[in-house]
């Protein structure tokens, strides 16, 4: 209720969230007993409808590395982009064969290499890949930007040792507070 109440308020700058999608191989089985889809499934389908409906809030989407040897997120739909244009780029969105799970990594590399850009966001597709918003420009116009991180997994990280020790506590509490099982 908390977070439609906080969703639903209009701010004279709108929040971001930004959701962290487990891409490791236990996404690829279903989260719950007697369900017909997979964990990646439902992850993908909460941000589809989250969204849809929350005109008033700038939405960007990663995911976790392919393996033990990368640390850096992995880009699905930067902030800010439509609705249109994220059910597009998740549609793509697969499962890694791998294991790892490096949440707090994800969360580290995002917070340095995408959240603490300084070059201005100019709505502009400068990269070519079809978003208004890209990953090498700001996602932010205004310092007091509310910013909200949403993880979805499927369990506690794993191959997520060489983050900052603040996005390692950040993960671990995440796992817990948010883990499907």
């Amino acid at each position: 209720a908390a977070v439609a109440e906080a969703l639903s308020t209009k701010q004279a700058v709108p929040p971001a969230v930004i959701f962290v999608v487990d891409r490791s191989t236990d996404m690829s089985s279903p989260c719950f007993s007697g369900s017909t889809t997979t964990c990646l499934e439902d992850a993908l389908d909460i941000v589809k409808q989250m969204s849809r409906h929350y005109d008033d809030v700038k939405f960007g989407v990663v995911g976790t590395a392919d393996d033990s040897s990368t640390t850096d997120y992995y880009p699905i739909a930067p902030v800010g982009s439509s609705y249109s244009q994220i059910a597009s780029a998740i549609a793509g969105v697969t499962a890694s064969s791998g294991t790892t799970r490096n949440l707090s990594e994800t969360l580290d590399s995002v917070s340095a290499s995408y959240l603490d850009l300084t070059t201005a966001e100019n709505w502009t597709d400068d990269d070519g890949d079809g978003f208004d918003g890209d990953w090498d420009e700001s996602p932010f116009a205004y310092y007091c930007s509310n910013v909200y991180i949403v993880v979805l997994t499927s369990g506690r990280p794993v191959d997520d040792d060489e983050a900052s020790s603040s996005a390692a506590s950040a993960a671990r509490i995440s796992a817990r507070s948010f883990s499907g099982r």
